[in-house]
């Protein structure tokens, strides 16, 4: 059974969906959803995908490498079920925003330090 992707899953505005729910999982199944995320974000860093750049201007064979490896991971995963392997497309896209603002939430503060003589900011 394919579960089709949920309108604006591939655009770059926040989602205002529960993944969970779209990708069929029941509200037992959230330790099996943490986790696909975990390690869709594990396989992500240790391929070195750039979270500077857009999940569309990656490297498209380093990508591909990362949602085969998902794929291979959790079988629910399958393109059968999830055409354009959308779930992890729409996990990737969350983790490079998050890993974003922590960026530039660290950019700020060491800014803060620096005009304050280099003391830790409170």
């Amino acid at each position: 059974m394919s579960i089709p992707p949920p309108d604006g899953w591939d655009s770059r505005e926040k989602r205002s969906f529960s993944l969970r729910k779209k990708m069929g999982l029941p509200r037992a199944s959230h330790g099996l959803y943490r986790a696909i995320v975990c390690n869709v974000e594990i396989n992500a860093y240790l391929a070195g995908l750039d979270v500077l750049k857009n999940i569309w201007d990656q490297d498209s064979d380093t990508l591909e490498r990362v949602l085969a490896r998902g794929r291979t991971q959790f079988p629910y995963l399958a393109l059968e079920r999830f055409p354009e392997n959308w779930p992890q497309i729409v996990i990737l896209q969350a983790y490079f925003r998050r890993q974003r603002n922590i960026l530039v939430w660290n950019m700020f503060r060491r800014m803060h330090e620096i005009s304050d003589g280099g003391r830790p900011a409170d």
